[in-house]
């Protein structure tokens, strides 16, 4: 059992970064802290609140390691695990989680719970909520989160982050296998490969990283935690190799429907669009519908001109959750686009007084695609009631 546990150092490591702690979050120390740490839709909310804040404190204090590594020793497929084994895993766990997880939300800009998802593990003292989460540099992405309630108090066991598209303790599981099978064969090259990538994942240099990920065995190419680490290197290297990667690793995600949202963004860079909704269509299966869904959908076909669906798409996810403003700038766009003026006008309106946004009417007029916009009777009595 050994030869599996060594790896998991190098693995939380290699997603975690070596960032120090952040400062702690005043309100969500509480509610984590309180000896009834209220619903499991009480603690997603915290959740959400300190990813929003870039506040990992939550997150690394709620995570029980026992249940996490027990739940990545049996993705092994082991019948039954022995608690030396489960307690040594979950030891190596918490160390690197208290010293080494770091600032893991330093990217997100909103982050929100959206709700408890059925329970689809057999445990009656567990939930799964949906979070989702903007990312600074665009996109959105879903986090599932599985909780477990015992003591009184709402821990975390497990999660799965839909840009990898595979749990994590399953993820580690497997990788902790494939690395303890390399160990074993020291003459065969594998473990030199292993130690040049893990190398190149604490440099600086994305076109390193790239090429000794080319020389891992095969088979530890296909984690989706290292493929998640490829794919962040090449797309900071340029967006020409990011598609080269997207395009090499997609016969392997794309048998799987937990790859979807990777899937959609392999078709949309390569302008398959009507691939790219099919793969946001199987995302909503996993995950029901959702407005950050909605948005996506309606920045593919406003890509494409079809201003119509646009414009549809953005509705829905406009009636299905009237507070997140992505599906307003996307539907401005599609009826500036189709000179609907006066509903654009509509928009330009609840984006000032619904959320507090306040623009100015002659750069505004100025952008591509608005002139005629501009120059138009519903604009301009809009700019004279803004400057009011």
């Amino acid at each position: 059992m050994r030869a599996l546990l060594w790896p998991l150092t190098l693995l939380v490591v290699l997603i975690t970064g070596c960032a120090s702690q952040p400062a702690s979050n005043t309100v969500t120390d509480t509610l984590a802290s309180r000896p009834d740490a209220g619903s499991f839709e009480q603690f997603g909310k915290a959740l959400a609140a300190s990813m929003a804040a870039r506040d990992s404190t939550l997150f690394t204090r709620s995570l029980d390691t026992e249940q996490f590594a027990r739940r990545s020793l049996t993705s092994l497929g082991l019948a039954a695990v022995k608690k030396q084994a489960v307690a040594s895993y979950a030891k190596s766990l918490q160390k690197i989680v208290d010293n080494r997880f770091g600032d893991t939300f330093s990217s997100v800009q909103y982050a929100d719970f959206l709700r408890l998802m059925p329970n689809d593990t057999d445990q009656p003292d567990q939930a799964v909520a949906l979070i989702r989460i903007e990312p600074e540099d665009g996109g959105i992405s879903y986090w599932k989160v599985y909780l477990r309630r015992a003591n009184g108090k709402v821990t975390i066991v497990d999660w799965l982050n839909y840009a990898l598209g595979e749990i994590a303790s399953k993820a580690i599981g497997g990788f902790a296998l494939n690395v303890g099978t390399i160990a074993q064969k020291p003459d065969s090259g594998g473990v030199a490969a292993l130690k040049a990538y893990f190398a190149a994942v604490k440099g600086t240099d994305p076109q390193q990283l790239l090429q000794t990920y080319d020389q891992l065995p095969p088979g530890i190419r296909e984690n989706s935690l290292l493929m998640y680490t490829y794919f962040q290197a090449a797309n900071r290297i340029s967006p020409a190799t990011y598609q080269t990667v997207l395009a090499d690793l997609a016969p392997i995600y794309r048998k799987q429907d937990s790859y979807a949202l990777l899937m959609f963004e392999y078709h949309q860079v390569n302008g398959d669009y009507a691939e790219a909704h099919k793969s946001l269509d199987k995302t909503a299966v996993q995950l029901g519908e959702d407005a950050g869904l909605d948005t996506l959908h309606a920045g593919l076909a406003l890509m494409t001109e079809d201003y119509k669906s646009a414009i549809a798409y953005a509705r829905d996810g406009i009636n299905r959750e009237p507070a997140f403003i992505k599906n307003y700038w996307v539907l401005l766009d599609a009826l500036v686009f189709t000179e609907n003026y006066a509903d654009a006008v509509l928009v330009l309106n609840i984006l000032e007084e619904g959320f507090g946004y306040q623009f100015d009417a002659e750069k505004l007029a100025g952008l591509e695609g608005y002139e005629a916009f501009g120059q138009s009777a519903p604009f301009n009595s809009w700019r004279v009631a803004s400057s009011q």
